[in-house]
């Protein structure tokens, strides 16, 4: 068991770096990235939120793994991060950035 949670610790940790470092660094604010991804999604003349086009990415992500033959850690750590950002988008989109009362369902 404690190989299994290191993993997952492995995963999260590489998804936490790289959403507040190294690709923050290579293409800016994740918020400002996503506004940009969503506007430019919206010329579909569907109507998108920053945090669904980053919802749309995790699932892109999620689409690659199922297809991949071999395990590819980037892939996980990837997927990990666009769900991560999106619940932060999703919740500044309804105001409630800032409440620390949030619920967990596991």
């Amino acid at each position: 068991m404690d190989n299994i949670n290191s993993e997952v610790e492995k995963i999260l940790d590489e998804a936490k770096r790289l959403v507040t470092g190294s690709r923050q660094d290579d293409y800016g604010d994740f918020e400002a990235n996503f506004k940009n991804i969503s506007q430019q999604w919206m010329t579909l003349n569907q109507d998108v939120s920053p945090s669904t086009a980053c919802m749309m990415m995790a699932l892109m992500k999620i689409a690659r793994v199922k297809e991949e033959n071999i395990y590819k850690f980037d892939s996980y750590v990837d997927a990990v991060a666009y769900i991560a950002m999106s619940g932060v988008l999703r919740k500044k989109e309804q105001g409630n950035l800032y409440d620390t009362q949030a619920k967990t369902n596991l």
